[in-house]
C-alpha cells in the first residue's frame, strides 16, 4: 500500500531514480557516448570532410528570404 518511500529533501534523486526504475544517467550511457563522440569527430574534422555539399541556387535564397 506504500507507493511513496518518504526520503529526506537533501537525498539525491538520481540515486533513488537508479534504484526505483533502474534508470542509467546519458552521462553514463554507451548509447549517448558513442553518438556525441561521433558528433565531436565530425565537427573536429570540418565541413571539409563531408561527401558532399549541397549547393543551394541564389534564387532559392531570395525566396526564402522574401517569405
Amino acid at each position: 500500500m506504500t507507493d511513496f518511500i518518504y526520503t529526506p529533501a537533501t537525498t539525491r534523486i538520481d540515486v533513488r531514480w537508479r534504484t526505483l526504475y533502474n534508470w542509467v544517467p546519458p552521462s553514463e550511457d554507451p548509447v549517448y557516448q558513442k553518438k556525441w563522440a561521433d558528433f565531436r569527430a565530425l565537427a573536429a574534422r570540418g565541413i571539409e570532410s563531408l561527401e558532399q555539399v549541397k549547393q543551394v541556387p541564389q534564387s532559392k535564397l531570395l525566396q526564402w528570404r522574401q517569405q
